[in-house]
């Protein structure tokens, strides 16, 4: 992974995103992925591009690709129903692709189950590095965070504008010095040791925030 990289480009997980830039309270607010609120849809081009991501990194998927959290057994059928969850998602979009706008957002929250959380490290260190992205997509809606490096090609995150918002798609561009920061300051995602939950991650400069929550929170979004 140091020298080649990682061929896992996407998984499918419990994830959300919060837009921070913005009142919570604010009507106008279009960002999906507030816990316990009604997700739009993702538009027909998003979700082909999503999924095609995500197909071309579950072919690579393999049980050691996830830490040792359950049995092979556990593994195996949580690999499987990822690629059914895939595949049996409707595409159908209630909003037209021309009508979602791309939306730059100045501070995000980024909320990952521990098994996502723990994930982490091999997408900043076997993917950005390397110039690559990796996708989170969420099992729970069409929630979906990609981190892109600066040399990844289509992004509609810039280096002027590192986050940035497609319905409820986030990109969140990261330079090669902050890949670097965040991989130490991550280090303890790398632990086969269960880690005591919530943990929390702030780079206050960078006006970014990532949780690693309890599967509850996921689980149970109204309660």
């Amino acid at each position: 992974i140091e020298t080649e990289g990682s061929n896992l480009s996407g998984v499918s997980a419990k994830c959300v995103w919060d837009d921070l830039s913005r009142p919570p309270d604010d009507e106008e607010d279009s960002r999906s992925i507030c816990i316990g609120s009604q997700p739009r849809r993702l538009s027909n081009k998003d979700t082909e591009q999503i999924r095609e991501t995500l197909r071309k990194g579950l072919e690579f998927n393999s049980k050691t690709a996830l830490p040792p959290i359950s049995s092979q057994k556990q593994n195996h059928e949580r690999s499987q129903s990822r690629k059914d969850s895939l595949e049996s998602e409707s595409s159908a979009a209630i909003i037209p692709h021309e009508l979602v706008r791309t939306r730059q957002l100045e501070s995000v929250h980024l909320k990952f189950n521990q098994e996502s959380g723990t994930l982490l490290p091999l997408c900043l260190r076997g993917r950005l590095l390397h110039g690559r992205h990796f996708t989170y997509k969420s099992i729970n809606g069409d929630t979906a965070i990609t981190f892109v490096s600066t040399g990844v090609e289509g992004a509609f995150a810039t280096e002027e504008n590192p986050y940035a918002a497609h319905g409820p798609w986030l990109q969140i561009l990261l330079t090669e010095e902050f890949v670097e920061q965040m991989l130490g300051d991550l280090q303890e995602l790398n632990t086969r040791e269960e880690t005591k939950l919530p943990k929390e991650y702030s780079w206050p400069e960078k006006k970014l925030k990532i949780s690693v929550l309890p599967d509850s929170v996921f689980d149970n979004p109204l309660q």
